[in-house]
């Protein structure tokens, strides 16, 4: 499940089942994302809570969200790439934040919890460099 706010940021949970809400932790905070080409977004993700006290690096991933040929209009899929890892799921599109109010609150309190009562400034390898 993903989730863009249009201020740049976001929300995404990798191992959502249909049917299902994220819990935080398969939840990770999108700090920065940029369209790519008219259907693909690429974005940064923090790390699961699991990975956070290793200070683990954010992510870069990229979602392509295409129409699925043989079905139905507003049917779509979309191919996740990770590195050289892409991945097929179907997708749904919504035009709102999927995410609870309060199950946000409880991921941003686990994670001020591991790191001292704050939210840490995660860096992006396109701000350290400047570009995307």
């Amino acid at each position: 499940m993903l989730y863009l706010s249009p201020n740049g940021t976001g929300w995404l949970a990798r191992d959502v089942m249909p049917g299902t809400a994220p819990a935080p932790g398969s939840m990770s905070m999108i700090i920065a994302w940029h369209t790519d080409d008219p259907s693909r977004v690429c974005y940064w993700a923090t790390p699961r809570i699991g990975k956070m006290p290793d200070v683990a690096p954010p992510s870069f991933e990229c979602l392509q969200v295409l129409r699925a040929p043989d079905k139905p209009p507003g049917v779509f899929i979309g191919v996740t790439q990770q590195e050289d890892i892409s991945r097929v799921r179907p997708v749904e599109v919504c035009n709102y934040n999927a995410f609870p109010p309060l199950l946000i609150e409880q991921y941003l309190t686990q994670v001020r919890a591991l790191y001292g009562g704050h939210i840490p400034a995660w860096n992006t390898a396109s701000q350290v460099r400047g570009v995307w």
